[in-house]
């Protein structure tokens, strides 16, 4: 835990005891109500549980038939988040495999 992270968890821990409204506890603070408020939300947010996402990955043997865009020896990957199907191989671009997958996640 950084040492803001811990500064401001003592901060909030006490804002909630208080009978002060936010302001109030704030300016008693010597901290700033909108600041005081964001952390209040963003500790809240980190105790909320994450709901665990999977993706299904599948090895994907390349088509022996020649209709298959790869070449005969290269193999490939198929990553699907729910309706979304993205084919990885060789030849794919790895930092938009990066960029799709962060807006997946």
């Amino acid at each position: 835990m950084s040492p803001a992270v811990a500064r401001w968890s003592r901060i909030v821990d006490r804002s909630h005891r208080t009978p002060l409204t936010l302001r109030e506890f704030a300016h008693r603070e010597g901290v700033n109500p909108n600041t005081l408020a964001w952390w209040r939300w963003r500790l809240r947010e980190e105790e909320r549980p994450t709901p665990r996402r999977f993706a299904e990955v599948v090895m994907v043997e390349p088509d022996r038939r020649g209709g298959d865009r790869r070449q005969p020896g290269q193999g490939g990957l198929v990553v699907q988040v729910g309706a979304a199907r993205v084919e990885v191989d060789a030849s794919s671009d790895l930092e938009l495999l990066r960029a799709v997958v962060e807006v997946l996640a």
